[in-house]
């Protein structure tokens, strides 16, 4: 963390909407900013004086304390909304008008042995849910979805299908593990893959590199795509698909260049899978989660946000390209999650996949679409869809060569 990165946030903290309509409180924040950075501890007097042009006998110097405490409640909604995903955060702590500057880059992950402990239990109860699903389910359900258009390529070739996971980027601190022994792994929202981690070593070049190394021996993966595997799996299992599981950190094209695809995850960790929506005009933004089609004719943007403290909207996009060999490529992706889930369990039932056939989908097409979703305690409250495009011929030709 440095001066500039801090005074980058702090711009993004007064110009959000909480903000918005207060240039006291914007006033306020940047010389408590300024005034930390430079090693000075603020008096109430001083604040006073310089911040609300007081005098320094003015007895309304002793309401800077109220002040201080509407700041910390605007910064409380502000990292409740539109700054969660700050990797640094502003704090007031009570006793001072001092800011503490968190720096959320090294948060630690847990140990090694937790993340193997996670892992297995997620997988346990995956597997669970796969057993309950084969023994309860109707069997005609997954196999009547033979029939349909959609998943035609992968339940009628006798090819195989590699169901590719989302994995977090993660990566060690080498000296804090010399130092003191300590596992300590590291995830940051904006940093996934190697190219993102050196460009944070770039930035920040206080730091030395050889006391940072990625990990490739860890698959640390969001629970949401655990509880929408057990929607797939049956798919492929009672149609008899020959299938494998991996990381998107494994995927490889050459390595799987005569199969059927099926990508299950967030769009953070699609990694060499994401020029697959970059042919579609579609970027996904790390820092605001924002998903923004840049269609020439009708840009979107979809921002995902909070509607509660429990609750949020998260929009998810679902595509069906071409590929070489008439094989197929499935992306199953959303901004957070728990759409990934709500895509997954709409595309892998008869009732809601016939429906979609009806009223959006033609024979044989190859398209996108985008829902909106929202939750609730993790739980799908509704899910709305909001796009729908069509790819035609001329791009189509340029998914082959995956």
């Amino acid at each position: 963390m440095n001066d500039l990165e801090i005074r980058r946030y702090l711009k993004k903290i007064i110009s959000s909407e909480v903000f918005a309509k207060s240039n006291v409180y914007k006033k306020l924040l940047n010389y408590l900013t300024e005034a930390t950075l430079k090693g000075e501890k603020p008096k109430e007097t001083t604040i006073g004086i310089d911040v609300f042009n007081h005098s320094a006998d003015d007895p309304s110097t002793s309401n800077i304390r109220v002040h201080i405490h509407k700041l910390r409640k605007s910064l409380a909604v502000y990292y409740g909304n539109e700054g969660k995903h700050d990797s640094i955060c502003f704090s007031i702590p009570k006793g001072g008008y001092s800011i503490k500057f968190i720096d959320k880059k090294h948060e630690s992950v847990k140990k090694y042995s937790k993340y193997i402990l996670f892992i297995m239990l997620a997988t346990i109860i995956a597997g669970l849910a796969i057993n309950i699903y084969l023994i309860t389910s109707k069997q005609t359900n997954y196999t009547k979805l033979k029939k349909t258009n959609f998943w035609h390529e992968l339940l009628n070739k006798d090819k195989k299908t590699v169901l590719v996971v989302g994995n977090y980027f993660i990566f060690r601190d080498i000296k804090k593990l010399k130092e003191e022994n300590i596992a300590w792994n590291i995830r940051d929202i904006q940093i996934n893959s190697d190219e993102d981690l050196q460009s944070f070593f770039n930035k920040n070049k206080n730091l030395n590199q050889s006391d940072y190394k990625a990990l490739t021996d860890i698959a640390y993966m969001s629970f949401d795509v655990f509880r929408a595997l057990p929607y797939i799996i049956p798919l492929l299992e009672e149609n008899k698909v020959k299938y494998q599981i991996i990381t998107s950190s494994d995927f490889n094209w050459n390595l799987f260049s005569d199969c059927n695809i099926v990508y299950i995850g967030s769009f953070k960790n699609l990694k060499t899978l994401s020029p697959i929506i970059e042919k579609l005009n579609i970027t996904f933004n790390h820092e605001d989660y924002t998903l923004r089609c840049s269609d020439p004719d009708k840009p979107r943007i979809y921002t995902p946000y909070l509607i509660g403290k429990n609750a949020f909207v998260d929009y998810a996009l679902i595509t069906k390209t071409p590929r070489s060999n008439n094989n197929a490529i499935y992306l199953f992706a959303s901004t957070h999650g728990i759409g990934t889930i709500a895509l997954v369990k709409y595309f892998t039932q008869l009732n809601s996949l016939q429906s979609f056939r009806k009223d959006i989908m033609k024979e044989d097409e190859y398209f996108y679409t985008i829902f909106k979703t929202e939750g609730l305690n993790r739980g799908i409250e509704s899910f709305d869809m909001v796009d729908y495009k069509t790819i035609n011929d001329t791009l189509a030709k340029n998914f082959w060569h995956y």
